[in-house]
């Protein structure tokens, strides 16, 4: 039985690495030759490259990679991918960045869409019809794995590891889980903790996505357990999140630690006005990736201001979420129930609604526009009270990425909708296969209105000889390739780009390079030059 269990768990897994390869095409054919288009995607081969040197030759040097010279820390100057070239290793050492990247992006997909299966199939346990909860968890993790959030980001190798929220929430979930549903275990939270860290370090923004959105969870649950007048386990609960936290925090602190020491001596803070020009306006909640097979070619409304800036839910989802949360109270208030008694649903859906709109303000940055450059509505949101209170939000360049998360909670409310319609439809047996066919179709016709392909692909340049033969010369200590411009910018950027992608043949520290930060000493150096 318990081989069955897992075979039915690990199918959708396959399922979506078929979607996977059917939305990123024609990326599966062309892993050894083609990245995702502009400048992030050879920065973040670059970085895999680098980590998988510097931890098979000298890991304590992992941190100060050969950009910037004579900088210290330049690894932290963007997100360092550590743990993904610790996975990748073997690959990239056989088959090359290149490869690694391609792969590494794939599985991205698919891991984000059965993780957020398994906590879709989680929130449905009290149904009792478990094909229903398989089409609708599995809608839920393709709409949120393959949604427009996500697809926007198909060049942000760091962006798109957001399969360990999920499972985070998945087994915090059941650490936090009623009585009458078994005690919370101490596996549990060591799971949850696990994936809580991993999250916090696949990159910066999502510690915070991850802190908010597991710190509203445990919110509304002590809300609800402080009500119940029975509170069997509630120390042991207690106790379990004090273990999950701690070894969160514990696989998060090691690799924050660079992080801190550069913003302090470089001062890294963004201002006021560049978070307003990365707030997303409320027409990015319509845009669509150019390729949308229904939408992108409208312009109008659905054209997207900027490559941050295509962020639309879809009709479909947004109707199912709806009509998810409707029918959840609704079927409460008949019922009869209170929240404390059977909490689990309701609880779930006061979660996914408050994160959801949460994130949504979040996203706006610091004003609401309707379009982006517009003057904001005189209205205030909470996103320039975080940054001037909460220590490294202001370090955080893009507000719009907030939306990750609004996109999850509909994606879930989603699968919980299609879950409800599916036990109203399959109440009676004999019309078991007309609910398959409903839940398929409105399931599939969401996910459709996401379809975004195929998606741009760039081919890596190749190196000149002269690369080679500097990996050669020994006295060579740094270098400074000529010419450069004042500034690294446009064209100037993307040429010294390509010269630090071409820096894999000889590893020589270079003078300049390109990341998310670049420190005032190499802009200087660049106008002297």
């Amino acid at each position: 039985m318990w081989r069955n269990r897992y075979i039915s768990a690990l199918l959708p897994l396959l399922a979506y690495l078929l979607l996977a390869v059917l939305f990123t095409w024609p990326l599966a054919a062309h892993l050894t030759t083609a990245l995702g288009g502009g400048l992030d995607p050879l920065l973040q081969t670059w970085v895999l490259a680098w980590n998988a040197r510097a931890l098979t030759t000298d890991p304590l040097a992992v941190w100060h990679a050969p950009i910037f010279f004579p900088y210290p820390d330049t690894l932290a100057y963007s997100d360092h991918h550590l743990l993904l070239a610790i996975v990748a290793l073997p690959l990239i050492a056989t088959g090359g960045p290149v490869l690694a990247y391609n792969l590494l992006v794939l599985t991205s997909y698919a891991l984000t869409g059965w993780a957020v299966y398994l906590l879709a199939y989680e929130m449905s346990a009290r149904v009792r019809m478990p094909w229903v909860r398989a089409i609708g968890a599995f809608a839920a993790g393709a709409l949120f794995a393959f949604g427009t959030y996500r697809m926007t980001h198909f060049v942000h190798l760091q962006l798109l590891q957001t399969a360990w929220l999920p499972l985070a929430l998945l087994f915090l979930r059941r650490l936090l889980r009623d009585p009458d549903d078994g005690d919370g275990r101490w596996r549990d939270a060591a799971l949850f903790g696990l994936f809580a860290g991993i999250q916090c370090v696949t990159a910066l923004y999502y510690a915070y996505v991850a802190a908010l959105t597991l710190g509203l969870y445990v919110v509304i649950w002590l809300w609800g357990a402080i009500r119940q007048t029975a509170r069997a386990g509630l120390l042991r609960r207690i106790g379990g999140l004090a273990l999950g936290g701690g070894l969160a925090a514990l696989i998060t602190a090691p690799l924050t630690l660079p992080y801190l020491r550069i913003y302090e001596y470089l001062g890294v803070v963004r201002s006021p006005r560049e978070l307003d020009n990365w707030s997303a306006p409320l027409q990015a909640y319509l845009a669509v990736n150019p390729t949308n097979w229904l939408y992108g070619g409208r312009g109008g409304w659905f054209a997207a201001s900027g490559g941050e800036f295509a962020l639309f839910p879809g009709f479909v989802a947004i109707g199912l979420a709806a009509t998810g949360v409707a029918l959840t109270f609704w079927k409460r208030s008949t019922d009869q129930r209170t929240l404390s008694e059977d909490a689990s649903p309701a609880r779930d859906v006061i979660f996914l609604v408050l994160l959801g709109f949460s994130a949504f303000a979040l996203s706006l940055g610091t004003g609401i526009r309707l379009e982006r450059g517009d003057e904001p509505f005189p209205l205030p949101l909470p996103y320039p009270l975080l940054y001037e209170r909460i220590p490294g939000f202001g370090a955080l360049r893009v507000p719009a990425r907030w939306a990750m998360l609004t996109h999850l909670a509909l994606a879930l409310l989603a699968g919980i909708a299609l879950v409800q319609l599916g036990c109203w439809l399959g109440a009676a047996r004999q019309r078991s296969r007309l609910t398959v066919a409903v839940l398929t179709i409105v399931g599939t016709a969401a996910l459709i209105e996401h379809a975004a392909f195929p998606v741009p692909l760039a081919t890596p340049p190749s190196p000149p000889p002269i690369y080679a033969w500097l990996g050669a010369q020994s006295d060579i200590r740094a270098i400074l390739e000529l010419p450069v411009g004042p500034t690294p910018r446009g064209a100037e950027l993307e040429r010294i780009t390509i010269r630090q992608f071409h820096q894999m043949q000889h590893w020589k520290p270079l003078a300049t390079g390109y990341s998310g930060i670049i420190p005032f000493g190499t802009t200087d150096l660049l106008r002297r030059v």
